[in-house]
């Protein structure tokens, strides 16, 4: 690690656990921002973890059964789009990031480690948010972590219905694009974000009811299938939403289908 320990974003984008609350920022040293463009709009990322409409704390028991005790996952860097609508065609090449991370979240219970980093970004429509994954180093690895996210993007741990305990481990540094719902959506100076990860979809692409043992382990070497499933459902369950009271939490308010301004995909 580059810094020193470990924390999360900038514009201030929040992770919500919405979909599952997962960002931690990494390093005492801080995180660093986007460029100041002057007369711009501090904004924040955060990630968090929910089912439906009901956020997560602690742990989440979904519907179900299923049982959710923690969720990690580190990310790279942040950047987001400005322009009224985007298309799958549109060149990202040397957009520049609103943070460079990397950053880690604890999606079920605290968010980003260590604070929310922030940067600027003009005010106006933009169009797009999009975080790459980032492979941890075993000295990035943040206290009271667990020890399997060393080399590792995204780790979960929790119990099946029936009390069978299940892991999943990702190593893959793939790329999250969230597209507006609408076109676009406004940024203002200090307007805070979450990214949302559906934890539902999460759990339900590992089709778990057809895995036997008495630990349930899906990671590169064990059930690959399941994990491939799991990888895909991370992107296309995450959805970004606005702190409208801006107290750090998500809510049930804040988080329902009409809430949503980018959907991932």
């Amino acid at each position: 690690m580059a810094c020193c320990s470990s924390t999360l974003i900038g514009v201030t984008l929040r992770w919500s656990s919405l979909l599952a609350p997962l960002l931690l920022a990494l390093g005492s040293c801080g995180p660093r921002g986007g460029t100041d463009v002057g007369n711009g709009a501090n904004v924040t990322f955060d990630v968090r973890g929910y089912e439906r409409k009901e956020p997560a704390t602690k742990s989440l028991t979904l519907g179900s059964g299923d049982v959710v005790d923690e969720l990690w996952i580190a990310v790279e860097q942040f950047q987001v789009r400005k322009g009224a609508e985007c298309s799958d065609s549109d060149d990202e090449t040397g957009e520049e990031p609103v943070a460079q991370g990397p950053f880690i979240a604890e999606v079920i219970e605290g968010g980003i480690v260590g604070g929310l980093p922030s940067g600027m970004l003009e005010p106006g429509a933009y169009c797009r948010v999009r975080l790459d994954l980032h492979e941890l180093e075993k000295a990035e690895v943040p206290a009271g972590a667990p020890n399997e996210l060393a080399g590792a993007t995204v780790f979960m741990r929790g119990t099946r219905a029936d009390g069978v305990p299940f892991t999943v481990t990702s190593k893959q540094s793939f790329e999250f694009r969230l597209d507006a719902k609408e076109d676009s959506f406004e940024v203002v100076d200090g307007r805070p974000f979450f990214v949302g990860i559906e934890l539902g979809a999460l759990v339900a692409a590992l089709e778990l009811d057809t895995l036997s043992g008495s630990t349930l382990i899906v990671d590169p070497e064990n059930n690959n299938p399941q994990l491939q499933a799991f990888e895909k459902a991370l992107r296309e369950a995450s959805r970004l939403f606005e702190d409208k009271d801006k107290d750090g939490n998500l809510t049930s308010s804040e988080s329902g289908d009409d809430d949503e301004l980018a959907v991932g995909k």
